[in-house]
């Protein structure tokens, strides 16, 4: 009930926020910018989904795949490491 409730405030906030910005972009600069405040929208609705059908999923899985195999530990060592060197380059 709680993500749910998280979820439904969020959208409600979010398609507020775009209806807001869509009139406001609309008055100061017309057409062409607030059908790209719709754009944004859509993006934010798009990406949220993926990440909520798609990618939790995976991570979910790939996570218990981890725990079960006794391999956790050694690597998020190793993502660490990784990490570390990514940001330098």
């Amino acid at each position: 009930m709680r993500g749910t409730l998280g979820l439904v405030l969020f959208l409600i906030s979010l398609l507020a926020n775009g209806v807001f910005d869509y009139q406001e972009s609309r008055h100061i600069y017309g057409d062409a910018w607030g059908s790209l405040t719709i754009v944004h929208v859509l993006v934010c609705l798009m990406s949220m989904y993926c990440i909520t059908r798609i990618a939790m999923p995976w991570l979910e899985r790939g996570m218990s795949k981890l725990e079960k195999e006794e391999k956790y530990s050694t690597t998020f060592d190793r993502i660490a490491k990784v990490s570390k060197v990514s940001v330098l380059v």
